[in-house]
């Protein structure tokens, strides 16, 4: 450190006074009288204690822009002594890539100058290790001349990684948003695209989306008029399927259990009479681990369950016949003629 004559000048050119020593100080002001708290000014003495006892690091420049005065914070943060750095250009400790950036180009030709600046940068220590500094230095002037120039520097390394971490956590959030806007997109064009009927329900079993088949089956055009309305509280044209009444049951069975049902057959009679059969699955919603509600996936087997019908009657039509001796008929010159084939073959015989 400087001595104490040292510390003087310095401190009272920071103050932005000539330097007077002490002696001549006390001879010059003729006793104590009451001072305005709004306006009083510090003494030296008081803005050196100020200094000294600062977490932030202080450093005082000549005109020239040479240290003169270090605090013990600067000599903590750099690892620097003051009896090292005293008469030194502070950017001549400095270490590391900001030394070729334009930044520090500007910096030093601010310093040189005399004139007000700021900056934020890496730099390193004594022994090697890397902060990030914010440097913000204000020239001190009297009667329009430059004294010299006050710094104050501050240790922003941790602010700097908090900043770059949630930089970081923001732009995976954007990118996971990006990516969940694409899959909401992606699953809503599947969804209009395949004939199945898929709805969604909270656990108010209140809808809370429904893909196009859904809408059509049940004559309705667009989600608003179903979101947020139970199966009761549709209003449905004339004509439609209602299918609520017909999955009711299963949807209660799904909140109660929270298990997965498949492949339910389930018939729905239409206002006009003709009937829909499908297959119908329900699973579980669930938002991360919680339960919130129950979706609907029904296909419609309606064709398939009248071929299953046609071929139920013919088969126990066929079935009837033979229990009665009737030839099975499969078509005509067909295997179905082989009994009357057979018949006259063996009159022909005799």
């Amino acid at each position: 450190m400087g001595t104490a004559t040292d510390d003087g000048r310095a401190m009272d050119h920071w103050a932005g006074v000539p330097y007077v020593d002490e002696s001549r100080l006390r001879a010059m002001v003729p006793g104590p009288r009451e001072a305005d708290p709004d306006t009083a000014v510090p003494g030296p003495e008081r803005l050196a204690m100020v200094a000294r006892h600062a977490t932030d690091a202080v450093v005082l420049y000549g005109a020239d822009g040479r240290i003169e005065w270090v605090n013990g914070a600067f000599e903590r943060m750099t690892g620097w002594s003051a009896a090292e750095v005293v008469g030194r250009e502070r950017l001549e400790l400095v270490r590391g890539p900001f030394l070729r950036t334009p930044e520090f180009a500007r910096l030093r030709a601010d310093l040189a100058a005399g004139r007000d600046t700021t900056a934020e940068f890496v730099t390193r220590t004594k022994v090697g290790g890397s902060y990030w500094v914010a440097l913000d230095v204000r020239a001190a002037f009297e009667g329009g001349e430059l004294l010299g120039l006050v710094g104050i520097e501050r240790d922003v390394t941790a602010r700097r990684y908090a900043e770059e971490r949630a930089r970081q956590t923001l732009g995976r959030a954007e990118s996971l948003g990006i990516a969940l806007r694409h899959e909401k997109r992606l699953l809503s064009a599947v969804l209009a695209s395949i004939p199945h009927l898929v709805w969604w329900k909270n656990l108010d079993l209140r809808h809370v989306g429904a893909n196009e088949a859904y809408l059509a089956f049940r004559g309705l055009t667009s989600p608003a008029e179903v979101v947020g309305r139970r199966d009761d509280q549709l209003e449905l044209p004339a004509g439609a399927h209602d299918l609520g009444p017909a999955v009711a049951e299963l949807e209660a069975a799904v909140l109660a259990s929270r298990q997965p049902m498949a492949a339910r057959a389930v018939t729905v009679e239409g206002q006009d009479g003709d009937s829909r059969t499908f297959l119908v699955s329900l699973l579980p919603h669930l938002d991360g681990d919680e339960f919130t509600g129950v979706i609907g996936i029904a296909a419609d087997v309606s064709q398939v369950a009248d071929l299953e019908r046609q071929l139920a009657t013919g088969i126990a039509a066929t079935f009837r016949g033979v229990l009665h001796g009737e030839p099975v008929r499969a078509g005509a010159g067909g295997p179905g003629n082989v009994g009357a084939s057979g018949g006259s073959a063996g009159a022909a015989s005799s």
